[in-house]
């Protein structure tokens, strides 16, 4: 068990004397410890700002891993599909038509995983934010924008692989095969 005992005074030597005389009395087989509510505190949000770090510091690492097996996965995808690309400039198709059909599949899948999320964010951050003693409620905003950037460097890197492959001339790539 624990007991808090407020003191408002300048000696703390000849204060914690007295508590412990006094617990002394009440309990004999336990000794008492003593910790004051400040420090208690700062571990505690000490440990809280430790765990921010490193979940920042592991959100680091798999976003650079993520995005470089996004970049081999559509360069893969790319490379595979060059004979595609290079009939389509053949018939005519221009710059812009090949890389909106080349990323529409990419962005479909960003839209379906941006809104399978959701559900997930609400939960976990719900579940996180309800330790604290005041805490807010999780806005969406916040996943909206964490979508749309995930968004932006998808296509980015779909757009720049697939503007890479339709500068390729058509003949070379279909000589290839």
């Amino acid at each position: 068990y624990n007991m808090i005992v407020k003191a408002n005074t300048n000696n703390w030597i000849s204060t914690l004397d007295k508590i412990e005389s006094a617990y002394d009395k009440v309990e004999t087989e336990k000794p008492m410890d003593v910790s004051f509510l400040d420090k208690t505190l700062d571990n505690l949000y000490q440990q809280d700002r430790n765990a921010g770090v490193l979940t920042a510091t592991l959100t680091a690492i798999s976003i650079i891993l993520a995005i470089s097996g996004l970049i081999g996965m559509v360069s893969l995808i790319t490379f595979s599909r060059k004979k595609e690309i290079g009939i389509r400039k053949v018939f005519g198709a221009t710059l812009m038509s090949i890389l909106k059909v080349v990323s529409k599949e990419y962005f479909v899948m960003m839209i379906i995983a941006g809104i399978t999320a959701i559900p997930a964010y609400l939960y976990i951050s719900n579940k996180w934010l309800d330790s604290f003693a005041y805490h807010i409620a999780p806005d969406l905003w916040v996943l909206a924008l964490c979508t749309l950037l995930s968004l932006i460097v998808i296509l980015s890197v779909v757009l720049l692989q697939s503007l890479k492959a339709a500068k390729e001339s058509p003949i070379h790539v279909l000589k290839e095969e």
